[in-house]
């Protein structure tokens, strides 16, 4: 069954015994939320995160900040393309070093010059080479980390599709701050237990995330199937 935020934080807090108005909770529960969507997120190559975004490329400027989705910031880059006259051209992406090597100028060639390769400046910053002759649009397509789940966004993907891993990994942090972690806790192995329980889930969500992408057997949205051989393809 999915969950929204509030039958996330009675669920949580009827498992870590707390009352849902208890001040300490209700002032940590951002931060469990956080852990938890962090860490399934770097876990899980969720195709739902994935989000296209443009944005123009002046001309005769190698340097391009990333557009911010609305739906978040990106985290992962996986495709920039060149949209001009209704055609879209995929950029090869390379190392800076080859970038500054092959066009260290700012200034294009022509004005009928556009790039062919980009590198990754920084998290938000993108180079192109060579230079553009014109303005042109980039369609950047990546990876990002969606609005958390709070009292205004009463439901995610993570809520909906993996309420159970959501709810573990939450308890992970929770355990953590009730000080059940260790030798002089009240149950030393309620954090260990719980991160078991995260670690035995995992695998088949991975899985689940890598089929949604057409990445399972013979890349395909097909899981493998121990029976049957040879694999589709």
């Amino acid at each position: 069954m999915s969950l929204t935020y509030s039958t996330y934080v009675t669920t949580l807090a009827g498992l870590l015994v707390v009352p849902e108005s208890d001040a300490d909770f209700v002032q940590i529960l951002p931060s469990i939320i956080d852990y938890a969507e962090g860490r399934i997120y770097r876990d899980l190559d969720l195709l739902a995160t994935e989000i296209t975004d443009t944005g123009s490329l002046s001309a005769n400027t190698r340097n391009w900040t990333l557009p911010t989705p609305s739906q978040g910031t990106y985290d992962v880059i996986n495709n920039v393309n060149l949209l001009e006259s209704g055609i879209r051209t995929p950029l090869k992406p390379v190392s800076r070093a080859v970038v500054d090597t092959l066009w260290g100028i700012t200034n294009a060639a022509s004005s009928a010059t556009r790039p062919s390769v980009f590198a990754m400046t920084d998290n938000t910053t993108v180079t192109f080479g060579p230079p553009s002759g014109a303005t042109v649009t980039i369609e950047v397509i990546g990876r990002v980390r969606p609005t958390p789940l709070s009292a205004s966004n009463t439901e995610t993907y993570l809520t909906v599709q993996y309420p159970e891993l959501f709810l573990i990994a939450s308890m992970i942090f929770g355990s953590g701050w009730q000080k059940n972690y260790g030798a002089g806790s009240d149950d030393s192995g309620q954090a260990v237990s719980w991160e078991s329980q995260y670690r035995a889930l995992l695998p088949s969500a991975d899985q689940t995330s890598a089929r949604e992408d057409f990445a399972g057997a013979s890349w395909t949205s097909r899981r493998v199937e121990p029976t049957a051989q040879p694999q589709r393809g």
